[in-house]
């Protein structure tokens, strides 16, 4: 089974992804900052990460620039409810693959990631 991990510091959207991927086929892995997801995604393989820009200790941009660094092919696609258009669009120009408004729609998430060819295999 692909394993999805979850960044971002609202329980809310951790439980609801976590509820939700496992139906796609796809086991979660969670955390609730930057610095624990960092440390997640450089310790376990992924198919892709889904990263909330905003969020303490390591904010979702620095998170991505650093994965991007480490890891270049895991897919990864951003969430956020607190930050403008221009923030969401350097995280795209940054390599994640698209940046989602909160509240997002979980069906676009879950399109996203069932495309074929999209999530790498882990």
């Amino acid at each position: 089974m692909q394993r999805a991990l979850v960044i971002d510091d609202e329980r809310m959207v951790l439980s609801m992804l976590e509820r939700q991927l496992p139906a796609k086929g796809f086991s979660v892995d969670l955390a609730d900052n930057g610095v624990e997801g960092l440390l997640r995604f450089i310790d376990h393989d992924c198919a892709f990460v889904l990263l909330d820009i905003a969020m303490p200790r390591l904010n979702g941009t620095d998170t991505l620039r650093i994965m991007k660094r480490l890891k270049p092919a895991i897919p990864i696609v951003t969430i956020t409810g607190h930050v403008g258009q221009g923030q969401m669009a350097e995280t795209v120009r940054l390599g994640a693959v698209a940046c989602l408004p909160k509240p997002f729609v979980m069906d676009e998430v879950l399109r996203l990631v069932a495309e074929p060819g999209w999530a790498k295999t882990a």
